[in-house]
């Protein structure tokens, strides 16, 4: 699993801030699913599949100038972890290429919806000893996908394939609320992607 860079959204009311996301990064998930299908003809098969994508960790680090007095070069680090899971579901589309010496060359692609939860998400300031907790977010997003495979026709009615996929299943953002009052800032992990 990777993402793009986690987006800093700024409460307007911090205006002023030079905060920005030095890096983040989203660990590898494991996942399991499943899915059924139909085989229209020889060319074209259809099948809905759904996963449950496990718990990974989610990590950030961040840094600012404006404001930070107690640090001896002048800059305060905030620090990020929690956790994401996800369940997606697609409708799927596949074309066979033809079939030679039993194997089978196929692309498809497919469309539907992932919910993404982001958990026990929190931003430790390093430099003042400042806390953070997250709200626990979930979000619904569109989800889509795009494979390519070689299957290999084991008999008439059975195929072992072979697949690689893309899979984009949306963003997630929460939202940290500071231990002891603040104006509370957004987080969000865009552009979620497997391969």
């Amino acid at each position: 699993t990777h993402s793009d860079q986690m987006q800093y959204i700024q409460n307007p009311a911090n205006a002023g801030t030079d905060f920005r996301i030095d890096t983040s990064s989203i660990g590898d998930a494991n996942f399991i699913g499943g899915a059924v299908g139909y085989n229209f003809n020889k060319w074209l098969r259809f099948d809905l599949s759904g996963e449950y994508r496990a718990k990974n960790q989610v990590n950030a680090f961040g840094h600012y100038t404006v404001a930070c007095t107690n640090a001896p070069d002048n800059i305060c680090d905030d620090t990020y972890q929690g956790y994401l899971k996800s369940w997606v579901g697609l409708a799927n589309a596949y074309v066979d290429l033809g079939t030679w010496w039993c194997l089978t060359p196929f692309v498809g692609a497919g469309i539907g919806g992932a919910y993404n939860q982001i958990t026990n998400f929190y931003d430790i300031n390093t430099t003042s000893g400042g806390f953070g907790l997250g709200r626990n977010s979930a979000e619904w997003h569109m989800a889509y996908a795009l494979y390519a495979g070689l299957a290999y026709n084991v008999s008439q009615n059975l195929k072992v394939d072979l697949t690689y996929r893309y899979l984009n299943y949306g963003s997630i953002t929460d939202t940290v609320d500071c231990v002891g009052g603040c104006n509370p800032d957004q987080f969000k992990f865009g552009n979620l992607q497997s391969h």
